[in-house]
């Protein structure tokens, strides 16, 4: 069904493509490659990325059995996940904490018409156990309100959000999310109706195929201390915002000293007072069932949830004719189809750059994808930045 990525590097940490009910990134820690090939050598705090695999899960509300049919859902999924690299001396590189967390359940809520796929980018000092204590709280809180979540979906995602962010705020006497926390991005589908809810930039894109050509269309808006709506909370909860200059993002600044390039997150308790805000914003999509799953039909085919690692990089909709290169459009997903649009109510997902793919223009795409990747070799992806980040702005 979709594919759970986050920020690329030079070296891959895990990935895999077969079908699974539950899928967690592994985010184990490596060393990177050094400019001159050489295995580069831990980070000298000595932190290392958690690597959480647990048993398989369907629902602690009851068993799910395998369908022995098709239903709406019909689903491959895949995941990858990448460390970054910070530059070190003499043309060196160290190997970063991979912060990213990631989930998929399929079978959820004890049915086979529903499925999650979560993703959370933390950031900060120890933002990977924020992004981790999410991956694991978030879906739980779902699950428990199961049936308020099929009737009320847009509440219940916003509660349990705000709820984990508070338990988040409160851990360890309030100390152990006050400097960091995560982006939240949750995809939940129950039969053709997709609701999206995202705080921070890891985006959601919804990959569809019509006429030959795949379009990726945006189902989040990144959070942005410069964004529209988002600039005019923060500074009227008397918070600061740096423009955006050469490359750099902007930053909302708790008390002139940290700043933090997005406008919405869980945890950041020293943000929250000046206008960094946990609730997601929520968006519904209808999905029409398809009349086959032949390649070259017409359809909404996947979708990718990932970080702002991957969309610093590469456009919606490069990245929405990268599975097709690579698993082809059958052994992605067999599920809806048509033109998706938002269900009365809902907001227009905004438009995704790029182009449309056809077959001759796929093999050149794949080329310039992969080049993208491979020229990535050092990226300083911290969300968080103190003072002396700031003289550089």
């Amino acid at each position: 069904m979709g594919a759970a990525c986050s920020s690329p590097s030079d070296e891959e940490v895990h990935t895999s493509n077969v079908p699974q009910r539950t899928a967690p990134l592994d985010t184990g820690s490596r060393g990177s490659r050094a400019s001159d090939g050489a295995a580069s050598k831990p980070r000298a705090n000595g932190r290392h990325s958690i690597a959480y695999a647990p048993a398989e899960i369907t629902s602690p509300r009851g068993s799910c059995e395998p369908a022995s049919a098709k239903g709406p859902l019909d689903a491959s999924l895949g995941n990858a996940t990448r460390h970054g690299v910070s530059p070190g001396p003499s043309g060196s590189s160290y190997a970063k904490i991979n912060q990213d967390r990631g989930v998929a359940y399929w079978p959820f809520n004890s049915s086979h018409n529903e499925a999650l796929f979560c993703v959370f980018d933390g950031h900060g000092c120890n933002g990977e156990k924020v992004s981790e204590f999410c991956m694991k709280a978030i879906p739980a809180a779902l699950q428990e309100h199961g049936d308020e979540l099929r009737s009320h979906p847009e509440e219940v995602l916003t509660k349990a959000v705000c709820s984990v962010d508070k338990a988040v705020l409160k851990k360890n006497g309030g100390q152990f999310a006050r400097s960091c926390g995560t982006t939240s991005t949750i995809v939940y589908i129950n039969g053709s109706t997709l609701w999206a809810a995202c705080s921070g930039d890891s985006r959601a894109v919804l990959g569809s195929s019509k006429g030959g050509k795949i379009r990726a269309r945006d189902l989040t808006n990144d959070h942005k201390p410069d964004g529209e709506g988002e600039l005019e909370r923060i500074l009227n909860a008397g918070g600061e915002v740096s423009r955006g200059e050469y490359g750099r993002p902007a930053r909302v600044w708790a008390a002139g000293k940290i700043g933090l390039a997005m406008s919405r997150s869980v945890g950041d308790g020293e943000c929250k007072k000046y206008g960094v805000i946990p609730n997601p914003e929520v968006q519904r999509f209808e999905l029409a069932a398809a009349p086959d799953a032949k390649p070259e039909g017409d359809g909404d085919r996947f979708v990718i949830v990932a970080s702002d690692g991957v969309w610093e990089f590469i456009e919606s909709q490069e990245a929405g004719e990268a599975p097709t290169l690579e698993l082809g459009l059958s052994g992605i997903s067999e599920m809806g189809a048509g033109d998706s649009s938002p269900a009365p109510g809902g907001k227009p997902p905004p438009k995704s750059g790029g182009r449309g793919s056809t077959a001759a223009s796929q093999e050149k795409a794949g080329d310039d994808f992969q080049n993208r990747r491979l020229s990535v070799a050092a990226r300083d992806d911290d969300e968080w930045s103190d003072e002396s980040d700031r003289d550089g702005e």
